[in-house]
């Protein structure tokens, strides 16, 4: 997930993610120039659920975070995830 300055909507979009019926996910958050509560929110949410790792850009912008997010992440199966989305329960 990159995100930046997403704090407005950031709490909506992991309260739906941790509520989705398939337990076995990872959240590999890609904050980017974050000037807001973003990180803290983010950080919080990681020390609460260890499914939830977080790793800084090498560079900035989007597509340096979205090819971060995918070199990190360790699951066969990869979904993109914005900070305003919403997960369905069944996604």
């Amino acid at each position: 997930m990159p995100v930046r300055d997403a704090a407005r909507t950031l709490g909506v979009a992991l309260e739906s993610l941790a509520a989705q019926t398939m337990r076995e996910w990872e959240l590999v958050a890609i904050p980017d120039r974050c000037t807001d509560s973003t990180p803290a929110i983010l950080a919080q949410a990681a020390a609460a659920d260890s499914r939830i790792r977080i790793i800084d850009p090498p560079t900035p912008g989007l597509v340096p975070a979205l090819n971060t997010g995918l070199a990190a992440a360790c699951a066969p199966l990869i979904a993109r995830f914005d900070a305003d989305d919403e997960c369905a329960p069944t996604r």
